[in-house]
Formats: structure tokens, sequence, C-alpha cells
């Protein structure tokens, strides 16, 4: 495969794999204002001990697979003021506008609120943003004259702030931490209506579950949009009443200055595709050899799969990081 490009990224391309720069890019970028030159000298002056958490070259690769149209988006965002990294995977369903209006709003919401916030609680912070930014699409969907339209989309989501790694998963798609061998500490859970207490949620909350989908409709139990599921009689705004949620489950895990981590984003098309196994070897080859080997994990996973795939890798080094 040929060598990736640090300065310009091109989407939308099967097979494509780009490294992420530390500043903002979101799907559907065309350039990222990094200059490979400049960043070798700063490189020269950063001191050998940084106040900084270093990432090296996060990976990124979206493929439309063999659906007819790509509803996935993601982001990458760096706030150097808070030390803050922002990754995200939106896995559009029903149409493209909710996942592409997470990407453009759903990590400035975020961001603002932790920005605002005194107390520090970043974990009631990121669940109240979901739970506002869902009300905020609602206002945006519902009022349009095609009212037809019902899109949705999960998200992922990690948060890196203060050597601490939050996780919050909205739907399907999942987030794995890895330890420094590639063995899982997290794994977060899929919110499908065939899950017990997902399932016992829906019937409480006036909801049915037929061949694993909500009201024999949806595939999954949490999502963003999917208005259909959160308004009354009346099309009146139900929020977190309704069988279908915007509320995350978040996880929390403390970065160790001697250890290294792991994480990896993805839609559903992956999980779909590929095993636990195949993936941790994935990564281990790509570590060892530096060679892509997400390429052949991805290619493998869209043989079986055939969905939209988005992928986010990120190894943490923690060496470096001191407060």
């Amino acid at each position: 495969m040929q060598r990736c490009e640090y300065t310009r990224m091109r989407f939308g391309i099967p097979g494509e794999i780009t490294p992420l720069n530390r500043k903002c890019c979101t799907s559907r970028d065309s350039l990222l204002h990094s200059n490979s030159n400049l960043n070798r000298k700063n490189r020269r002056k950063r001191k050998s001990k940084s106040k900084h958490l270093i990432i090296h070259n996060p990976i990124v690769t979206s493929q439309k697979g063999l659906r007819n149209y790509m509803e996935d988006t993601y982001v990458f965002y760096q706030d150097p003021h808070l030390d803050l990294f922002y990754f995200g995977i939106y896995d559009g369903h029903g149409g493209y506008d909710v996942a592409n209006t997470l990407k453009n709003k759903l990590h400035h919401c975020i961001i603002h609120k932790i920005k605002s916030n005194n107390n520090g609680d970043v974990f009631s912070v990121i669940r109240d943003a979901f739970v506002e930014m869902d009300e905020y699409l609602y206002s945006v969907y519902m009022s349009k004259s095609n009212s037809d339209e019902d899109p949705g989309s999960t998200a992922a989501v990690v948060i890196i702030i203060n050597k601490i790694v939050y996780i919050a998963t909205l739907g399907d798609s999942k987030i794995v931490l890895f330890d420094h061998n590639y063995n899982p500490l997290y794994v977060s859970i899929d919110h499908k209506p065939n899950n017990e207490n997902e399932k016992k949620r829906v019937i409480n909350a006036g909801g049915f579950v037929m061949n694993n989908r909500v009201n024999g409709i949806l595939g999954m139990s949490r999502a963003f949009g999917d208005f259909t599921f959160k308004t009354g009689s009346n099309n009146e705004y139900l929020g977190n009443q309704g069988s279908i949620l915007s509320v995350p489950d978040i996880y929390t895990q403390k970065l160790k200055s001697s250890n290294n981590y792991h994480i990896l984003l993805a839609s559903d098309g992956l999980w779909n595709g590929c095993t636990m196994p195949d993936i941790q070897n994935s990564l281990k080859t790509f570590q060892c050899k530096q060679k892509y080997n997400i390429q052949e994990l991805t290619t493998k996973a869209l043989r079986k799969s055939k969905d939209n795939l988005t992928l986010i890798y990120i190894p943490i080094n923690t060496k470096n990081y001191y407060i």
C-alpha cells in the first residue's frame, strides 16, 4: 500500500486508510492544516518531559461497502486549552442527516459544557449533552414539513482529558479499550432489543420487541433521532420516557503513566464481520510490523457484513504524560 498522506484526506474511497492529525477533522473535510516539515521542527523544540498526552497518529478508515449510500460519519478534535482529545463515530440509519448533525455539533456541545462546568463532573456533562442534543434534533426535524422522514444515528465517542478516558456509546457502534498487550479492558455493550435489560425497558415504556426489533421496526434500543419512538399521541416529545433512549452508557478509565493503551471505535460494519481475535491479531501485527493490517481487517469484515464501515484506531503513549 502506498504511504498515507498526512496533509490531505479524501473520503468515501473504498480501501483508504488515513492517519489523523492533531487539529479538527471530520468526514468530508478535504484538508488537514498540518505541515510535516513544521511538525518536525516543533518536535525538536519539545522538552523531553511533555505535559501533554501523546497520541501517535490515530488511523481512520471509512468505507461504503455494498450499501447504496454512505451514512457513517466521524470526527476528531483536539482542544489545546483543555489538553482534550475527542473522537466520534456516528452510524446513521434512515438517512444521513442525524449522523451529519452529530458530526458537526455534538463535540462542540460537550466541550462547551465541560468548559462551563465548575465541578469537573465530565461524566454528567457527557450524559446531559447527549440528551440535550437529542432535544435539539427533535426541534429541527419535527419542524420540517416532511415529517415522514425519521432518521436516526448511533454514537461511539471517546474523550480523553486530565489523564482520564471517557467512553460513551449509544446504539450498536462499539468501542474497545485494550491494554498494551491488546487484552480488552473494556468492551461496550450493544443497545439492542435482544438484550434482556433493554427489552424489559422497551416493554415498560409501552413498546414491544418482535424479531429482535423495537416494535418490529428498529434493530437498536437506544439512538439519536428515531422520533417515531419518542413522541406521544399529540406528537409531543417524550424524551427518555419513550421506548428508544438517547442516554448513553459511559465508562471511565484513568490512564497510568507506566502503561500504553489502544482504543478501537467502529460502526457495526466491523463487528458484524470480524471476531475479537481477528481484531486483536490485526492490531498486534500493525504495531509490530508497522504495516497497514487494518486494511486487511476491514476487507475481511466487508466480505461478511456488506454494511458501511468506519473505524478509528487510537494508540496512546502515556510515558511522556506528566501533570
